[in-house]
């Protein structure tokens, strides 16, 4: 899967945009329609969703070349409006991510959290706010609302098998907890007698359900009753 990271997010350049143009963002505001604490949330980050007709409206009252607003690429500033430009519905219900393709895409973003929230995530799959998360990634295409990131620890999923599948220490994972897991699938599993989180690859075996590392010099864990299924790794990507 071939992801990466924009450094300037979109909100980033919608900040930028007003910032730089004649309109305070009350005035912005006021001229798309919307609320003022709209404009905020779109300057900062701090929401989830925006409606796609305000971003083109926003362009449009800006001079703002859509592509650039998009993903930061080509000419800022533009005299042909939002005319011909495409986008992928439904737009109304996604969020922003940074695919940086020469559409739109307003997808909900995926949250970079740690183990220990991914432990939490098992028991529920509550939304995070802005701030909770380590980082906002680009949403896999076919991922569920619930799909979160975490990035790998240590050498148990790291194969020493050429041209076989493996997860260093340190590359990203996507896990989507609404999908199943099924053997040959890797997931991440919680265990109940530590509670702790681990990503395995989910094998069965004369009969049996049983983690397995890709690392062999790590043994397989016999699956328990009691295990839970977090969700199933539906992506990964190694960062720079």
């Amino acid at each position: 899967m071939n992801m990466y990271i924009v450094k300037m997010t979109l909100h980033n350049r919608i900040k930028q945009a007003i910032e730089e143009s004649p309109y305070k963002a009350a005035e912005v505001a006021r001229k798309l329609g919307v609320s003022r604490a709209s404009v905020s949330l779109w300057m900062n980050g701090g929401t989830k969703k925006v409606d796609a007709d305000n971003l083109i409206a926003l362009c449009d009252l800006l001079g703002i070349n859509i592509k650039w607003l998009q993903n930061g690429k080509g000419e800022k500033f533009s005299t042909a409006g939002t005319v011909g430009m495409t986008v992928d519905e439904p737009l109304a219900n996604y969020s922003i991510d940074e695919l940086g393709n020469d559409k739109i895409m307003l997808t909900a973003p995926v949250p970079l959290i740690s183990w220990v929230q991914a432990g939490q995530f098992c028991e529920s799959h509550d939304l995070l706010a802005a701030g909770d998360a380590e980082e906002w990634l680009p949403r896999p295409k076919g991922a569920s609302d619930s799909t979160y990131a975490l990035t790998v620890r240590g050498d148990s999923m790291t194969s020493p098998y050429p041209g076989s599948r493996s997860y260093p220490e340190g590359m990203i994972i996507f896990v989507d907890p609404e999908k199943e897991v099924l053997p040959g699938n890797r997931g991440i599993f919680k265990l109940p007698e530590s509670n702790e989180v681990t990503f395995k690859e989910l094998v069965s075996d004369a009969g049996r359900l049983y983690l397995k590392p890709l690392n062999p010099q790590y043994d397989k864990i016999a699956v328990d009753k009691e295990m839970t299924i977090c969700g199933k790794v539906i992506g990964s990507y190694l960062p720079e």
